[in-house]
């Protein structure tokens, strides 16, 4: 199949990786315009622009996926799918019925639940022993479409954000190609499965105030907020006028 591949960050990258090493052909990568960063704030590009001009795949970085132009761009493609993972912007509807298969999205939660920013986060905050990973079909509504299939990954109790993500990016993208392969080949096992609404639950963007420690709270609940907001905002109170 050729494929659009929308995303942003190191977990997306080695989405890609595995659909560029694959039978399939990625024909163009739609990623956030350079931006600069970090204290010097130098211009830097995201690392599916530079992944992507390695191997020469073209590059679409637009400021908004609104308007006549973008969506001209990506018919030019002639593309079978769209796949969205850690992209950063909401795909309107014009352009999720572009490709004759739509736009797929891999989510780090097992849907309903942990819809939003930050799933891998809040699963450890809210002291889960058990998550995974969702591929769904992306409508107009946030991470709300249509379930294609589903993996669990297990939370061992020493597990932190940092160590929960690792695992996922070494999980997912098998999990995510044998997906695709399935649904390009029509040999999926079962047929998409509505999200209930009713159960879900939502995992939205971090603070640095969620860091503050509430010592009347439950030694539990402080200790999964510790693994649950590394690397960052990260854990923090005051002792004699100073954070620590």
């Amino acid at each position: 199949m050729n494929i659009i591949f929308f995303g942003s960050d190191d977990f997306a990258a080695v989405h890609l990786q595995v659909l560029i090493d694959s039978a399939h052909k990625v024909v163009a990568c739609v990623t956030q315009p350079d931006r600069p960063k970090g204290r010097g704030m130098k211009i830097t590009r995201s690392l599916i622009a530079e992944h992507a001009r390695k191997r020469r795949i073209p590059v679409l970085q637009p400021d908004s996926l609104k308007g006549n132009a973008i969506v001209k761009d990506l018919k030019s493609f002639q593309s079978d799918i769209f796949m969205v993972i850690a992209y950063g912007q909401f795909l309107p509807k014009a352009i999720l019925n572009i490709a004759p298969l739509g736009a797929v999205n891999v989510h780090a939660s097992l849907l309903p639940k942990y819809r939003g920013a930050a799933p891998i986060n809040w699963a450890i905050i809210n002291g889960e022993q058990e998550t995974g990973v969702s591929i769904i079909r992306i409508n107009t509504k946030m991470d709300a479409g249509d379930i294609l299939a589903q993996t669990k990954i297990k939370i061992e109790g020493d597990d932190t954000a940092v160590t929960l993500r690792e695992k996922m990016m070494q999980a997912s993208p098998s999990f995510l190609l044998k997906t695709i392969d399935d649904l390009g080949r029509g040999t999926m096992r079962s047929a998409p499965v509505a999200q209930d609404d009713r159960l879900a639950t939502l995992a939205p963007k971090l603070t640095k105030e969620l860091g503050f420690i509430q010592w009347t709270r439950k030694a539990g609940e402080i200790y999964n907020c510790v693994r649950g907001l590394l690397p960052w905002p990260s854990a923090y109170t005051f002792y004699k006028g100073k954070i620590l």
